[in-house]
């Protein structure tokens, strides 16, 4: 089975990542001392918090080690993984993925930089789970949502 993962930045809902089997790892957004997990922890007080902020908060990169135990525990049972994220242009969120593909030392992960985010890297998502559950192969399905990222604006 191909598990697809991505992330925060693809802006899926819970609900619509369950509906494709789609795992989604958030990206850190940093108010201050705080850290929020984009997507779980931002709630109505974190909006208040910013219509009242000098500055403005930014965002951190997924780290390696997440990425590891995402893919240790995804492939534990012979499933392989097809990984879509945000542009490497816009995050490290992409090289940390590479990183933890080396650590964790299987073929059975496949990696995409989408080159985009947001509405565009959800498009990407949805339509690797439909090439997905038309039997496409890891490596040609990674091979087609590679293609389709540098038409996509």
């Amino acid at each position: 089975m191909i598990r697809i993962l991505t992330d925060s930045t693809s802006d899926l809902s819970p609900a619509r990542a369950a509906e494709l089997g789609v795992e989604i790892l958030p990206l850190s957004v940093q108010f201050g001392e705080e850290s929020f997990a984009d997507g779980g922890d931002i709630t109505k007080e974190f909006y208040a918090k910013l219509a009242q902020a000098e500055a403005l908060p930014t965002t951190a990169q997924i780290p390696p080690d997440t990425f590891t135990g995402a893919f240790r525990r995804m492939t534990q049972n012979g499933d392989q993984v097809l990984g879509i994220f945000i542009s490497s242009a816009m995050s490290g969120t992409y090289q940390s993925a590479r990183i933890a593909r080396e650590v964790v030392g299987t073929s059975h992960i496949a990696l995409v930089n989408s080159q985009t985010v947001t509405f565009a890297l959800g498009l990407l998502v949805e339509t690797a789970c439909i090439l997905r559950d038309q039997g496409l192969p890891l490596e040609a399905l990674a091979a087609k949502v590679e293609q389709l990222s540098r038409r996509v604006r």
